[in-house]
């Protein structure tokens, strides 16, 4: 079986999510929309990653036969890399996992979803939100990444700005990791993404010499350039 790289188009319902996220792709050369902000995020690790060749979003839909019966699939991505390995990616929040009987958490209908690629002699792979801070991609490619951040996050809402600038108040630094653990009013994804926000509006410093960036990357204000991380 082979596979058209090609976007299914949203359907009007789902436009109108609020979480639907719409940018242009460099990569691509044309706008992109995903339906949530873990799509967006591991879409930018791909993005970004000078391994990757080419990023489609929602392929297909795949129609296969799984244990007697038709099922149907639209994955989130399909993902070729500069060696021709061709692959699919399924996105969730970590939360949203469910842990099977080998006490290993994987999405709801995994058994059904893996086989449908396999019959289209394509590996997938799962990245959820947690994989955002984790993934190794070099620093200089988070410079790049950061203004397509900024576009999805330009009005972030001043509750929870303030609450990312006022730690600062009594730290002179804090990881990317500390910020999001002082709270449990906000996701930690809406955290680490409106603190790459004030990075690039200039309102905290990053120390761009730690690579690969991650959950122990520091950051300072701004206003304490004397004390930059």
């Amino acid at each position: 079986m082979g596979i058209s790289p090609d976007p299914v188009e949203l359907t009007p319902k789902q436009r109108k999510k609020q979480n639907v996220y719409k940018f242009f792709s460099p990569s691509c050369g044309r706008e992109v929309e995903l339906e949530s902000f873990v799509e967006f995020i591991v879409w930018l690790s791909f993005e970004f990653d000078s391994a990757i060749q080419f990023i489609c979003e929602r392929p297909g839909p795949l129609v296969a036969r799984v244990d007697g019966k038709e099922e149907t699939y639209t994955p989130d991505l399909f993902v070729r890399n500069i060696d021709g390995e061709e692959f699919l990616v399924e996105s969730k929040k970590q939360e949203d996992l469910v842990e099977t009987e080998d006490s290993v958490r994987l999405p709801k209908r995994w058994h059904v979803l893996s086989s449908v690629a396999a019959q289209y002699q394509l590996p997938l792979q799962l990245r959820t939100d947690a994989d955002f801070l984790d993934h190794r991609v070099g620093v200089g490619n988070w410079r790049e990444a950061l203004p397509h951040v900024a576009s999805e996050v330009q009005r972030p809402r001043y509750e929870l700005r303030k609450f990312v600038l006022d730690q600062f108040n009594t730290e002179a630094h804090l990881t990317i990791g500390e910020l999001a653990a002082g709270t449990t009013d906000w996701e930690p994804s809406e955290v680490h993404s409106v603190a790459l926000w004030c990075v690039h509006q200039g309102d905290l410093l990053l120390d761009w010499n730690a690579s690969p960036l991650g959950r122990q990357t520091l950051l300072a204000k701004a206003e304490s350039r004397n004390a930059s991380p």
